[in-house]
């Protein structure tokens, strides 16, 4: 990330349509002036032939082993590649490119990061992913709105901090992170907790007028940092989550789709907006994308080995609000706060050169 320029998402898209394009059977892609992909005839041609591609594997993947655990993994594996290559179709078709575009001053926050930890789930969107969300954010936010970040290795904390006036509070387990941000906006309140193990403090407990997320992707974890967004959320009518999620691994690694999107009402959330293809993650030398390929099936087709240069994965940005006049069940609440809220007093953290 520390050699990455303010044109270097829409170029890493640009490359990878002519690779794609190519193994697809289909001309170079025509851009324009402001578009990666201009012309509508292409575009509704790629994504049929990207479609159809995609079913003819699958059904070669079926047609193999239809019992065995490795191909069920690999036709997961298939369909996540394939969902991310239609989406930058999409991405390079419908979004202007200026909106591809980082500031340099963010741009320099991001050179400065830590190397992001496989160990932390830590998986970095691009710079101007960051400052489309906290665009949003600010878009619903009051002027001086108190704002929560649940984890912040995309460093939401200090793009939104350029621009508002108001309380940021900023909850993180790694203290490398902590350390960089403290460094860059030392007016922040930062908390080293873990999110999985540890619980909200107390005093933060509806206090918030936006709670930003980008938790892991599968069901559990996911809904660890939820909960925790919904305790912290003030009890009014403009107060939002805003949520980064990829609904992939819910829908087709651990199948459980529809428990998890019936579980939002049972709690008390409801989905305002979703945001499509809000958000991209880099891909190529990562660990995350060694491990998707690992699983990647073997055969032998041309659209194979163009996804193996996908440069991007995606999460959509999901805006949640509290449902007017719902009442969970009792014995639901005392768990979650149990559960979630830490009664402890929690001191904010402290860079260590700063401590006496």
């Amino acid at each position: 990330m520390s050699a990455w320029t303010s044109t270097e998402t829409a170029e890493r898209i640009q490359g990878y349509l002519g690779v794609l394009f190519e193994a697809l059977g289909l001309s170079s892609p025509q851009e324009s002036a402001t578009r990666l992909l201009a012309d509508r005839e292409q575009f509704n041609d790629a994504t049929q032939q990207l479609q159809k591609q995609i079913n003819v594997l699958d059904q070669q993947l079926l047609a193999q082993s239809q019992a065995s655990q490795s191909a069920r993994q690999q036709r997961a594996t298939l369909r996540i590649l394939g969902e991310c290559s239609l989406r930058l179709v999409a991405l390079a078709y419908q979004w202007p490119k200026e909106r591809l575009e980082a500031s340099p001053s963010f741009l320099a926050h991001c050179a400065q990061r830590p190397v992001a930890k496989l160990d932390y789930d830590q998986l970095y969107c691009s710079p101007d992913s960051t400052e489309r969300r906290s665009q949003r954010v600010l878009a619903e936010l009051p002027p001086q709105g108190r704002v929560l970040l649940l984890g912040d290795d995309d460093l939401t904390s200090l793009a939104l901090a350029s621009q508002h006036h108001g309380p940021i509070d900023v909850i993180e387990y790694d203290k490398r992170l902590l350390e960089h941000i403290q460094e860059n906006a030392p007016h922040l309140d930062c908390y080293a907790i873990d999110l999985f193990l540890g619980g909200l403090p107390h005093e933060l407990v509806g206090a918030f007028d936006a709670v930003v997320l980008d938790p892991p992707w599968d069901d559990y974890h996911a809904w660890c940092f939820l909960h925790k967004a919904h305790l912290a959320l003030k009890s009014a009518p403009h107060a939002r989550i805003h949520m980064a999620f990829c609904p992939l691994q819910v829908a087709w690694l651990e199948r459980k789709a529809q428990r998890f999107w019936r579980r939002f009402a049972q709690v008390g959330l409801a989905i305002e907006a979703v945001e499509m293809t809000w958000h991209l993650y880099p891909l190529q030398g990562t660990e995350f994308m060694k491990l998707l390929l690992s699983h990647s099936p073997q055969l032998d087709s041309l659209l194979l080995q163009a996804f193996q240069q996908l440069p991007f994965g995606f999460s959509d940005l999901y805006t949640l609000r509290a449902i007017e006049g719902f009442r969970m069940k009792p014995w639901v609440r005392w768990f979650q706060r149990w559960w979630h809220i830490d009664s402890k007093d929690i001191k904010p953290f402290l860079p260590e050169h700063s401590v006496a």
